[in-house]
């Protein structure tokens, strides 16, 4: 969809996306929105990764980098 799409046009992942993995996935194939109804789970998630990265823990996302995306 993104490549079909002017870079201006929204895309927006819908369905699917229940975790942050899953949310670091679709930003990285080019989603800029996202509706999901695990979004504390998700919020929850990434502080705890966020934390543990502070601390110097190695805990990397799997499908992409804590903080590099655009959302």
């Amino acid at each position: 969809m993104r490549a079909n799409t002017g870079p201006r046009v929204q895309v927006k992942a819908a369905g699917g996306v229940r975790d942050l993995d899953g949310l670091i996935k679709v930003r990285d194939l080019g989603a800029t929105r996202c509706g999901a109804s695990a979004t504390v789970a998700m919020l929850d998630e990434y502080r705890r990764r966020e934390a543990a990265e502070r601390a110097g823990g190695s805990e990397v996302a799997k499908a992409g980098t804590i903080g590099a995306g655009g959302y």
